[in-house]
Formats: C-alpha cells, sequence, structure tokens
C-alpha cells in the first residue's frame, strides 16, 4: 500500500519533502486512473494517504491542508468515475458478445443506449433527496444534493476520534449539527444555496472546515468552548451572513482573496442576527 515515508511513526513529519511527496504519489494515481489500472488498488491508495494527512493536520498550515485535501477529493471523484464507466462499458461488451455483430440498426440503438447510460451515471453519482429529515450516520462520509430536506445531529458527544465528512450540492436546507460527531479530520461544505448551518465544533479539536460555493446562506459555526478560534476556509461565497455572536470565535480564511479573485469587496459575507437555536429552525 501506498504511504509517504516522510511521516514517521511517531507522527512527526519532515516538511521539507512532503509537499514533492505528496505530488509524485498524486502524478502516479492520476496516470494509474487515467490509463484505468487497478482502480480498486488506487482507491485504497489514495485512503491511505489521505488517513496519513488527517493524522498530522495539527502540524499543518490550513492552506496546506486546503492545497492537500482539494487534490485528495478530486482524484477520490475521477477514481468513482472511472470505476463506473469501466463497469458500464464491461456490460455493454458482454451485450455485444451474447448478440453478436450490430447491425447498423442496432448501432444506432447502441448508441442511444449509450447516451441514456451516461444519464444513468450521473443519477447514480449524484441521487435526489427531496423533503425528508436525515440523521447523521457514523458509517456515512458524504450526503448530496438534497433539497427540502434537514440533516442533523442532536447528541452532545463526538461519536469517534478522526472522520472526513462532505456535504455537497444542497438547497433550501438545514444542516444543524449540535455538536461535530468527531475530534480530528476534515469537513467539506460545497455548492449550497438558500440554506441554514449550525456547526458546533467539539472542545479542544483539530478540524479542518472548507466551504465552498455557498449563495444567499445563514451560518452559526463556533468552538464549543468560548475561549477558542474556530478556522474556517471560504471560497466562492456570495450574499452569505455569518452570524454576529460568532464574530470573536473564527477565523475566516478566504481562499478568492488569496488568489487575488475577490468577486464582492466584502469577501461574500457580512456578519449579521438571524435565529439558529434548532426550535426555530425544525418545526
Amino acid at each position: 500500500m501506498t504511504i509517504l515515508h516522510c511521516i514517521k511513526d511517531d507522527g512527526s513529519i519532515d516538511a521539507n519533502i512532503l509537499s514533492s511527496e505528496f505530488n509524485t504519489i498524486c502524478r502516479e494515481l492520476e496516470y494509474q486512473v487515467d490509463t484505468g489500472k487497478d482502480l480498486a488498488k488506487c482507491k485504497d491508495d489514495l485512503s491511505s494517504v489521505s488517513k496519513q494527512l488527517t493524522s498530522v493536520a495539527h502540524n499543518l498550515s490550513s492552506f496546506d491542508q486546503e492545497l492537500y485535501s482539494t487534490k485528495i477529493d478530486h482524484l477520490s471523484k475521477k477514481i468513482t468515475i472511472k470505476q463506473l464507466e469501466t463497469s458500464n462499458k464491461d456490460d455493454r461488451r458482454a451485450k455485444w458478445k451474447a448478440r453478436g455483430r450490430p447491425s447498423a440498426k442496432t448501432s444506432a440503438a447502441v448508441m442511444d443506449s449509450s447516451l441514456e447510460n451516461s444519464k444513468k451515471l450521473d443519477a447514480v453519482t449524484s441521487p435526489q433527496l427531496k423533503d425528508t429529515t436525515i440523521y447523521y450516520d457514523i458509517s456515512e462520509n458524504s450526503y448530496r444534493n438534497l433539497t427540502n430536506c434537514t440533516l442533523k445531529y442532536t447528541g452532545t458527544e463526538p461519536l469517534q476520534e478522526f472522520a472526513t465528512l462532505s456535504i455537497q450540492d444542497v438547497h433550501k436546507s438545514i444542516v444543524y449539527f449540535n455538536i461535530l460527531p468527531f475530534n480530528q479530520g476534515s469537513l467539506l461544505l460545497e455548492r449550497f444555496g438558500h440554506c441554514k448551518i449550525v456547526i458546533i465544533t467539539p472542545k479542544n479539536s483539530n478540524l479542518q472546515l472548507r466551504l465552498h460555493e455557498m449563495h444567499n446562506c445563514q451560518l452559526y459555526i463556533r468552538e464549543q468552548h468560548p475561549g477558542q478560534i474556530q478556522d474556517i476556509i471560504i471560497e466562492d461565497f456570495s450574499d452569505c451572513v455569518f452570524h454576529e455572536d460568532t464574530e470573536k470565535f473564527v477565523h475566516i480564511h478566504n481562499f478568492n482573496r488569496l488568489n487575488l479573485q475577490n468577486k464582492e469587496t466584502n469577501g461574500g459575507y457580512t456578519f449579521g442576527n438571524f435565529p439558529y437555536e434548532i426550535g426555530s429552525l425544525i418545526p
């Protein structure tokens, strides 16, 4: 299994070679994915590297965490799509072998079928959920395509030490974590519109929070202990409001400003007041 040799068993890091070793591994994995070589092993190797980086996240800068996480997310999606494409091709080959050489008429039907399979691929990777209350499940590491839904965890203690969680493509919904159910790892919220988000991170936790492509959302995010600061990485925000009570307890890193790509003079967000208690959000 592929590992980062610059991360030692005791958790120490050889920072001088971490970036170059990580990039070398990613280039090799990307080549293997592009050529369709042993996709299951690619997925295992990527998971191994991701777990290593998560275990030493407290020794990495927010900028480095963002760079590594973005690349891992990209490769993970690429592997999943390639696996689905390969599965569909194998299914078609089996059908063609069973039916013999297709006629011109059959070829046209196959083209139509390919288009339909493409649509099915999108459906498989992006199932839709509407008007549903979803209770956070410790076995799930991603939720996607929610419309008018509520995703919540109302427990008072974390459920595990390490975890990663991504929530993507969410519209007119509520995400409510009375306490984020893990102490170390990362949370990605991406492509949200007209949503309400409440997230309390555990006391003394070491978490990376990344929020991308958010429009017209209300956000109440802070650390459980009022004296501690929660770092939040944001990118591509517009018309969003963080609750004013959290202003002193969050440190927002705006990647649009780092990359000189501001779309709005205020970074796409302001601080303001709005109800955030569970009773006011969830009937």
